[in-house]
C-alpha cells in the first residue's frame, strides 16, 4: 500500500495506490503536524550493572557503549530500562570527558537524564559533531553519537544541498535545472551542481540570461548573501519561462551546448546590368555543428559609413530600390536591381545566440556594380 522514496531535498515521497490509502496518510499528516522526519532511529536501553549501557535496536541486535551515527534531522528515541540508578544524559560537543556535568547538557532533548522512561531527540537544525551520553552516576558507562551533515553544501552557502533551492547558486532553482538526477553533459554532475550543464565553457549563469560580473558562475557580484532556502539575495530569479531560449528552438540555452563559430563562405562583388537579378552567398559553421547560426544580412549605401540589416533598411525605407528575399539566410537575392543601387555593399552578419560567449561573425563585404545598357555601342549608357 505504501511506497517510500527518499528525494535528494530529504521529503519522502508517497505513493499511494488507493483512496483509503490517501485519507490515512492525510489524517496521519494532521496528527503528526506534518513533521516528517528523515529517519526514526529506536533504540531500548538497558544496563550491565555499572559497567555499560546495552544498545538493542529495531532487530534485536545488541551491543555495549556503541558510538551511533546519525544524521541531522533524524529523530533518536532510547526506550530507557536501565533502571533508577543510571540516569541517563545527552552531552553536547564541548563536553571535556570524565564524570557528569550539567553544564553540557545538550539542549533540546526531551526527558534527557530520565529514567524508566522514553528519551527523544530530534536533530532537525542539529549541527553535525559529536556528541556524548553518559550516566549520570557511572561515568565508565559512556559513549559517543556521532552527528553528520545532512550531505554536502556544494556552493558553500551554509545551506545543505537536501535543504537547498539552489545547490550551485546560479539563478537557476534545482527544479528548473532538472531535479536530483539530469546531468545533460553526462560529467558526472548533475545541473544542479554543475554550473556549466551543457560543457560548452560558457556558464549557466550567463546563458540563462544573467549577469555575472566577476566571472565566478554565481549569479551577481560578490560578496554574497543568502536566504534560508539557499537563494542569493537581492536576486530576482528566473521562471521556466524567463529563462534565455535566444534561437527560439525550445532547448533552454543553458542546456543548449553551442561552440565557436567561424566565416567559411565571403559573397563576391558583381557587375550586372540594370533589372538584372543578382545572388550574394556568405556562410558560416561551428565546430561540430553545434547551436543554432541565425543570418542577417546587411546594407550599406554610403561607402560603409553606416551598416543596418536589410529588414529594418527596407522597413525604414519602405521606397528603397530593389527586391530583396533570404535577408535571414545565407544566400541574399536582390531582384530588379537599379542604378540607385551602384556601388552599395552587401555583408553577411552571424551569430549563435544560444552560445553567449562566443563573439558574432561578420563577412567581408561585397560591392554591387550596376549599369545601364548601351544599344548603340555608342559609349553613352541608354536613358
Amino acid at each position: 500500500m505504501f511506497n517510500f522514496v527518499k528525494n535528494h531535498k530529504g521529503y519522502f515521497i508517497l505513493f499511494l495506490d488507493n483512496f483509503l490509502s490517501k485519507l490515512f496518510f492525510l489524517l496521519f499528516l494532521i496528527a503528526s503536524n506534518f513533521t516528517v522526519f528523515a529517519t526514526d532511529v529506536t533504540y531500548t536501553i538497558t544496563a550491565i550493572n555499572t559497567e555499560n549501557f546495552t544498545f538493542e535496536n529495531s532487530l534485536g541486535v545488541t551491543t555495549n557503549d556503541p558510538t551511533i551515527t546519525l544524521v541531522a534531522g533524524d529523530k533518536l528515541t532510547l526506550v530507557l530500562n536501565a533502571g533508577t540508578s543510571h540516569p541517563f544524559w545527552i552531552l553536547n560537543p564541548s563536553f571535556p570527558g570524565g564524570s557528569y556535568n550539567s553544564t553540557y547538557n545538550q539542549a533540546g532533548v526531551v526527558n534527557n537524564g530520565g529514567t524508566e522512561i522514553t528519551l527523544v531527540w530530534d536533530l532537525t537544525g542539529v549541527a553535525p559533531g559529536t556528541y556524548f551520553y553518559i550516566c549520570e552516576n557511572h561515568p565508565n558507562m559512556t559513549g559517543t553519537i556521532v552527528v553528520t551533515p545532512l550531505g554536502p553544501d556544494t556552493d558553500g552557502d551554509g545551506v545543505y544541498d537536501v535543504d537547498d533551492l539552489d545547490d550551485d547558486n546560479d539563478g537557476i532553482t534545482d527544479v528548473l535545472e532538472g531535479g536530483d538526477d539530469l546531468d545533460t553533459d553526462l560529467d558526472g554532475k548533475e545541473n544542479r551542481i554543475d554550473s556549466d550543464s551543457d560543457d560548452d565553457g560558457c556558464s549557466d549563469v550567463v546563458e540563462a540570461g544573467y549577469t555575472d560580473g566577476d566571472s565566478d558562475g554565481i549569479v551577481g557580484v560578490g560578496p554574497y548573501e543568502y536566504t534560508a532556502e539557499g537563494l542569493v539575495k537581492n536576486v530576482t530569479y528566473k521562471t521556466f519561462d524567463d529563462i534565455d531560449d535566444l534561437d527560439g528552438n525550445s532547448t533552454k540555452d543553458f542546456l543548449e551546448k553551442g561552440s565557436t563559430l567561424s566565416k567559411t563562405t565571403d559573397p563576391t562583388s558583381v557587375s550586372v546590368l540594370q533589372y538584372s537579378k543578382v545572388t550574394f552567398i556568405g556562410g558560416g559553421s561551428t565546430v561540430d555543428n553545434l547551436g543554432t547560426i541565425l543570418y542577417n544580412w546587411q546594407i550599406t549605401s554610403d561607402d560603409g559609413a553606416s551598416w543596418y540589416n536589410i529588414s529594418k533598411y527596407t522597413e525604414d525605407n519602405p521606397s528603397h530600390p530593389g527586391t530583396y528575399s533570404g535577408v535571414t539566410n545565407d544566400t541574399l537575392t536582390i531582384d530588379s536591381v537599379t542604378i540607385a543601387m551602384e556601388g552599395f555593399r552587401y555583408r553577411l552578419y552571424m551569430e549563435t545566440p544560444a552560445f553567449k560567449c562566443d563573439k558574432d561573425v561578420t563577412t567581408n563585404d561585397a560591392t554591387l556594380s550596376v549599369f545601364k545598357p548601351d544599344f548603340d555601342s555608342d559609349g553613352i549608357p541608354d536613358d
